[in-house]
């Protein structure tokens, strides 16, 4: 199998669905470990070599730091893979990799 690398820029849009597991929560503080599926719609074929769509996963944990009454700040690091095909395909164009994720929110 060869592999490759293209450099890719797309916009997407679509459902997705998480599931959270609370491992410690404090007052102040909580860390989760997170799961979840989601299907993509892009612009433009992406990855580069790919099509228009996607099926992608994520994992991984977050963190989140309750900041004055209802501000929270969080980071979370998440593995993802993203494809277009069921099952393992030579021809399938996949895009793997880490991510870190900042976030602000506020409960009303």
């Amino acid at each position: 199998m060869q592999e490759a690398t293209f450099e890719s820029n797309g916009s997407r849009l679509g459902p997705s669905l998480m599931a959270s597991l609370g491992v410690l929560r404090r007052p102040k503080f909580s860390a989760f470990l997170n799961a979840g599926g989601a299907v993509i719609l892009y612009d433009r074929d992406f990855p580069a070599g790919g099509e228009r769509y996607n099926l992608m996963w994520r994992v991984g944990p977050s963190l989140s730091f309750r900041v004055g009454g209802s501000y929270t700040l969080g980071v979370s690091y998440r593995w993802m893979h993203a494809s277009q095909r069921q099952g393992v395909d030579r021809r399938e164009s996949i895009l793997r990799g880490p991510g870190r994720e900042p976030a602000v929110s506020r409960a009303f």
